[in-house]
Parts: structure tokens; C-alpha cells; sequence
């Protein structure tokens, strides 16, 4: 069985988010589809998009990097707080595709989802 500080899901959701952060920067409209909320009316990318990406970029970054300096170190409550960081964020982000997602509203769940398994993995490590 793996372990919950195992470096690997920290990478993957790392390097997982800091794609997904470039891709925001470099196809802006995309965003809106895989957040869940509706296109701006004018079809071009608003600040949100833009917003979006550097947040993802910025989390993902954070994963690898603190799970690169951190590994061995004894500090590994820095990691685990951030799982439960992001956890928020997930339930955040569901909350307002929620309110404003009109036709893509169930994107919603994954969101919710998503952050579930983020505080379930951040307790288990809180646990262990």
C-alpha cells in the first residue's frame, strides 16, 4: 500500500495543475468549458480565465516544489496543509459554478468531488 507521503500523488496533482495553469494561459476560452461556467458574451476571454490559469499554475507549482524541498526534511505538514488548501478550493470553486453555471452547472460535482479527495487525502495524512 502506498503511503500517504508518498512524493507521487504530490507531483502528479502538481505537475496536473501547472499544465492545466499553462493551458489557461495560452487558450483562455477553454477555461470557461472545464471550470463549468458559460463563455463571456463578447467571446473573448475575460480577467477570470487569466485568473484561473496563474492560480492553477501557482498551486501546481507549490505541490512540486514544496514536496521537492520538503522530502526529508521532516516537514511535511506544509504539503498536508496544502492538500486541505486545496480541498477548499475545490468546494469553493463548486459553490460558484453552482450559482453561475447555467448548462454546465453538473461540472459542479467535479469540483466538489475533487475537493473531497483532496481533505480525504489531507486527513489521511494528518492521521498517519
Amino acid at each position: 500500500m502506498i503511503s500517504p507521503f508518498s512524493p507521487l500523488p504530490n507531483y502528479v496533482l502538481g505537475t496536473g495543475l501547472t499544465f492545466i495553469g499553462l493551458l489557461g494561459f495560452v487558450r483562455p476560452l477553454a477555461v470557461y468549458d472545464a471550470f463549468g461556467v458559460p463563455r463571456p458574451p463578447a467571446g473573448e476571454a475575460e480577467a477570470f480565465s487569466y485568473a484561473k490559469a496563474a492560480r492553477d499554475l501557482s498551486t501546481g507549482l507549490l505541490f512540486v516544489l514544496l514536496e521537492t524541498y520538503q522530502e526529508g526534511s521532516g516537514n511535511e505538514d506544509a504539503v498536508t496543509m496544502l492538500w486541505a488548501t486545496t480541498a477548499l478550493v475545490g468546494a469553493a470553486d463548486w459553490w460558484i459554478i453552482r450559482g453561475m453555471g447555467g448548462k454546465l452547472r453538473h461540472k459542479a460535482w467535479i469540483h466538489l468531488g475533487s475537493g473531497g479527495v483532496c481533505a480525504a487525502f489531507a486527513l489521511w495524512r494528518m492521521m498517519y
